[in-house]
């Protein structure tokens, strides 16, 4: 059992990233920006500490593609340096990593050059991918080439949310398939290179953000059908599109059928209620401070189902609530762990969202997931009360505790 963060939300201090122009812009919704964030890049061995005594097995982090490559083509040895530092201790204290290799943040050139949008991105992101392999592929096995490429082309290249700001369907699907372009290049390189080096270790998926859609009114035939139609977009065709290869037909040119994925990594937070060509929130019972539905079954069912598709071990890769008073995350980890803890589960890992408080997106500083509390202000952290219960259930393994 494990923890996740990503680096643009933790680490502070970069300017070179899609996140710092935009947030620096006045654009998150509580004025905040991506450059304190946690101080992660400062402090990175007082959290690897936390993690340690918290009995963590496992940590997702991610690393900065604006700090490896600055400069199209000019790679930064004192990055590349920091992060293998950083996963040398953390190995060092009995943690296991995953690295993600993009988690929602572009280089400045690279976006200002149309990102994914661009058709040389597969050669650079891969490229990229190289010179970290290069770096760390001896002493890292398990890897996230693409975080949430579902909600990063829906924010950033559809709805204009996100940077880029673009606010293009036609460019949402060029970007989808070029990202899985990107995604069966890396997962490929990266098997290549272990291989060579006599690695058999090696684990490498990505991770979907997956929402358990339900309709507004399971009565009307629209509501139903506008259901499976979200399910088929913001699922269905990223997972086909990344996992084996299939692209639908309006895609145009075919990408390589195969089997690109170790595991099935999923990110699960919530339910939504689909009515007419809308997107809902759920009306439960139990809400999290961004009013996202608490519902651990959804953990379960999407578990199951991707299994039964694709054949292979699930890990949730992310999965927390965003609660500042810290007044349901105990029951929210507990029930949603007890979901997927049975007899013939196909989940064999679970990583918490997130190990610290961080910089949530264009929600800025005040939306909460950390199992550790940060004063931004003052850095300094605090070891909340569901962490302890985490802990305990690191330790003891134990049903018991999930009942």
């Amino acid at each position: 059992m494990g923890v996740a963060t990503s680096a643009t939300q933790i680490e502070g201090g970069d300017k070179n990233n899609s996140w710092y122009k935009f947030s620096m812009a006045g654009m998150c919704n509580d004025g905040t920006n991506c450059f304190r964030a946690a101080d992660h890049y400062n402090r990175w061995k007082e959290d690897t500490d936390i993690m340690a005594s918290l009995g963590v097995e496992l940590y997702r982090m991610s690393i900065e593609w604006s700090r490896i490559e600055p400069e199209m083509g000019v790679f930064d040895q004192k990055a590349l340096n920091h992060y293998r530092e950083e996963l040398e201790y953390i190995i060092s204290k009995g943690i296991k990593p995953m690295v993600t290799l993009h988690h929602f943040s572009d280089p400045l050139w690279f976006e200002e050059m149309g990102g994914f949008n661009n058709k040389k991105s597969v050669e650079l992101f891969t490229r990229y991918v190289k010179k970290v392999i290069e770096a760390i592929g001896d002493i890292v096995s398990d890897y996230i080439t693409i975080n949430e490429p579902n909600v990063y082309i829906l924010n950033g290249y559809m709805l204009a949310y996100w940077p880029p700001l673009k606010g293009n369907y036609i460019k949402g699907f060029r970007v989808c398939k070029n990202m899985a372009r990107c995604h069966i290049a890396a997962y490929n390189l990266i098997h290549k290179m272990r291989s060579e080096k006599g690695y058999s270790d090696t684990e490498v998926s990505f991770a979907n953000h997956m929402v358990y859609f339900v309709p507004k009114n399971r009565k009307n035939i629209l509501h139903r059908f506008c259901t499976s139609f979200y399910e088929y977009l913001f699922h269905t065709m990223i997972n086909n599109s990344f996992l084996i290869g299939k692209t639908p037909l309006f895609m145009g040119k075919r990408l390589p059928k195969g089997r690109y994925y170790d595991f099935i990594g999923i990110n699960y937070y919530t339910r939504r209620a689909i009515g007419f060509f809308t997107i809902n929130d759920y009306e439960g019972e139990r809400k999290s401070d961004l009013n996202w539905d608490v519902y651990p079954e959804g953990i379960r069912l999407i578990s199951e189902d991707l299994y039964k598709k694709f054949g292979t071990k699930v890990y949730i890769t992310e999965n927390g609530v965003c609660d500042e008073k810290d007044t349901l995350r105990e029951q929210y980890i507990k029930d949603h762990i007890k979901a997927v803890v049975y007899d013939g589960s196909p989940v064999k890992r679970y990583y918490h969202w997130s190990l610290l408080d961080n910089f949530e997106w264009r929600e800025g500083e005040k939306a909460r997931f950390g199992l550790v509390h940060v004063d931004y202000d003052t850095q300094k952290r605090t070891v909340r009360k569901s962490a302890e219960f985490y802990k305990k259930i690191i330790a003891e393994k134990s049903l018991d505790l999930l009942s």
